[in-house]
This record gives C-alpha cells, sequence and structure tokens, in this order.
C-alpha cells in the first residue's frame, strides 16, 4: 500500500511540476535558451550560448516543461501515448510488479514519449522551413513517424513482455491476487 501510494505521489508530484514550469516557461521567453551568433575570432561566425547560471537552467527547464504541455495539448498521437502511460502505469500498480520489471516499464514509457517529442519537433521545424508540400519532408516526417512506431511497438512488447507473468499468475490462481485487492481490507 505504501508502495501505490508512493507511486501516485510521485506521479501527481511529476505532473504538477510539469504545470508549474510549463507556465514559468511561457512566460519566461526564448532568453535562456537563445543561441547567439558572434565572431569566432578568424572571421567565422559560430553559435555560442551566454554564461552559464543556475536561474537559465531552471528557465531551461520551464522551457522543456513548457514543449512537453505543447506537445500533449496539440498532437493526438501523444494524448494517445499519455493513455497508454496511465494504463501502463495503472497496470504495473495493480499487478504489484518488482522494482526490476518496473525499470522495463519507465524505460520504455521515457523511449516513447521522447521519440515522439522529436518527431513533433521535426514536423514543426518541417512546417518552419517548408510550408508547401515537398518530398523531401514528406520523407523526413514519415520516417520520424516511424521512428515512433518502430518504439512503440518494442515499449508494447516490453510491456507485454514484462506484465505476462503477472497476469498469468493472476488468471491461474497461483495465490497471487491484484496487489490494490491486497491493500484495501475487507
Amino acid at each position: 500500500m505504501v508502495c501505490c501510494a508512493l507511486v501516485a505521489g510521485v506521479l501527481a508530484a511529476g505532473f504538477w511540476l510539469i504545470g508549474l514550469l510549463g507556465r514559468f516557461g511561457k512566460q519566461a521567453g526564448p532568453g535562456a535558451l537563445a543561441w547567439r551568433l558572434i565572431d569566432g575570432g578568424s572571421g567565422d561566425m559560430v553559435y555560442k550560448s551566454g554564461p552559464f547560471s543556475l536561474r537559465a537552467r531552471i528557465k531551461s527547464l520551464g522551457h522543456a516543461a513548457y514543449g512537453l504541455r505543447l506537445l500533449v495539448t496539440t498532437e493526438h498521437n501523444a494524448r494517445i501515448h499519455l493513455a497508454a502511460t496511465v494504463l501502463a502505469v495503472a497496470a504495473g500498480v495493480a499487478l504489484g510488479i518488482s522494482m526490476a520489471d518496473w525499470r522495463w516499464i519507465v524505460a520504455a514509457i521515457a523511449w516513447v514519449w521522447a521519440a515522439e517529442a522529436l518527431n513533433t519537433a521535426i514536423e514543426h521545424l518541417c512546417n518552419a522551413v517548408c510550408p508547401t508540400r515537398h518530398p523531401a519532408i514528406r520523407a523526413a516526417k514519415d520516417v520520424a513517424a516511424g521512428g515512433v512506431l518502430a518504439v512503440a511497438i518494442g515499449a508494447a512488447t516490453i510491456g507485454a513482455i514484462t506484465l505476462a507473468p503477472y497476469v498469468t499468475a493472476l488468471i491461474a490462481g497461483d495465490g497471487m491476487e491484484l496487489a490494490i485487492c491486497r491493500a484495501i481490507p475487507w
């Protein structure tokens, strides 16, 4: 029961922090991540960021959180990934999976979200570079989407392989019951 409460608390705190930082990043503007074109000394123009500061790192977290918020609010597939994430976490909590198995589930979730974020970034960049239809842009978008599909299939496979022993033990009645049922005193 403590484990379930801990997982729920961590998830709730994470979503609260993403929302909080997302609002902060939206107001912060481009300052923290703005790269400047400067003279490299030999007449070559190079990109350089500003000096390191804790305030700039906090702003960059705000920008990243805003990016995740933008991803979830504008992309239909990201909402499907969100539902799959909630389902995977709920199944893991309900089945009481081990910490070793949680590592696989968390890794698979992170890979899918990273792939979807990169795909969305590529799509936005392609739309900015060439707003009209172009075969090369279509190919870039299709390849990026294919990468997300490959990662999602891999994540589903990891989920099935990881959760299958728990589900079969539950169905077979090998003394296993849902972790949520063990936590509630009937």
